[in-house]
């Protein structure tokens, strides 16, 4: 009994030794290009959200509403890319804003978004995330 637990034990260590076996992350770096006339305020939420095709797990980044960059930390595999923008709630204005993004967040919430991105094994990857024109290149 005690060989067989000593064993299972070795095993398990093994595994836990050798990983998972699964890919590893990349670091995916990239730019959101915002439409001509969606301006946003430096205290503003942009939010990007990495929906795996097939089963897998998903990722999220926070972009920098000043300049659009991000970091995403992604297994290599197909992923849908959504993007939500929300203003910050304590500006007087915050209602108004939000209606003004209602149009764009309602395209590209990632049930609805088609935004897609084929992240490879390369460690480091830059994209862009162009919503005015609709698609995701590699740069």
């Amino acid at each position: 009994m005690l060989d067989r637990l000593a064993r299972i034990a070795g095993v398990g260590l093994c595994l836990l030794l050798a990983g998972c076996g699964g890919a590893k992350p990349v670091s995916a770096t990239g730019a959101v290009v915002l439409p001509p006339k969606v301006s946003l305020k430096d205290d503003d939420s942009l939010q990007l959200s990495f929906t795996p095709d097939g089963s897998g797990k998903s990722a999220g980044a926070s972009a920098n509403p000043k300049d659009g960059s991000f970091t995403a930390e992604l297994v290599p595999g197909k992923y849908k890319i959504g993007v939500a923008i929300k203003p910050y709630a304590g500006h007087k204005e915050s209602a108004k804003r939000e209606e003004s993004f209602r149009d764009l967040n309602k395209a590209f919430h990632v049930a609805a978004t088609k935004l897609s991105y084929e992240v490879t094994s390369d460690p480091k990857q830059s994209i862009k995330v162009d919503l005015a024109a609709g698609n995701v290149v590699k740069k």
